[in-house]
């Protein structure tokens, strides 16, 4: 018997779009473990925000469960005006918030994240890499997704990178997947 936890809140509330002059994204780094009690908040204010999530499981003596696991942990993505930032601020469950120079990479990289997380393939927090390699999928259901590869002898980690934050997720490919477009360069930041 699987039995599931029930959120009270969405992945994504709102859109994965640009914001406007009022309303932009921001990125709240969170107190342990407040990610969903702060993605509840905001959804019970009306505010947009992603909060990605991977399905995980708990296996106990009488029974299976199922939970939804923050997949970037310790971030909290919004596009919010100031008060409503303010609003999620005064809830006591952030640390900081980081100043997003590049709305347009940002809204990208959490697009990818969302694209790969629609199709339902196992995703898990990866490091952020330096160097490494920059590849474009060319089959499968992602194709056309750019992201990195650590390494062309052992090339089966995908990584997509959120360059504000300097965290990455992966996802598992074959080697027949991808194609090569260049070794980055050390410090590079693929867009």
């Amino acid at each position: 018997m699987v039995e599931r936890k029930n959120e009270i809140f969405p992945e994504l509330f709102g859109t994965l779009e640009m914001g406007t002059d009022d309303k932009k994204w921001n990125i709240f780094h969170t107190k342990s473990r407040c990610e969903k009690k702060l993605a509840n908040i905001a959804y019970k204010n009306n505010i947009e925000y992603y909060l990605p999530l991977v399905d995980s499981y708990r296996v106990y003596e009488s029974k299976k469960a199922h939970f939804l696991k923050v997949l970037i942990s310790g971030y909290f993505f919004t596009k919010c005006t100031l008060d409503e930032k303010n609003t999620l601020i005064k809830t006591g469950y952030t640390s900081n918030s980081l100043v997003v120079r590049n709305q347009e990479e940002l809204v990208s990289d959490l697009k990818k994240i969302m694209n790969i997380r629609n199709i339902n393939l196992p995703m898990e927090e990866a490091q952020f890499l330096y160097e490494g390699y920059l590849v474009e999928i060319t089959s499968g259901p992602l194709i056309g997704l750019i992201g990195v590869i650590q390494s062309l002898e052992n090339p089966q980690r995908f990584i997509v990178q959120v360059n504000v934050i300097k965290k990455a997720v992966s996802v598992t490919l074959s080697n027949d997947q991808f194609r090569l477009i260049r070794k980055l360069k050390e410090g590079e930041y693929i867009e």
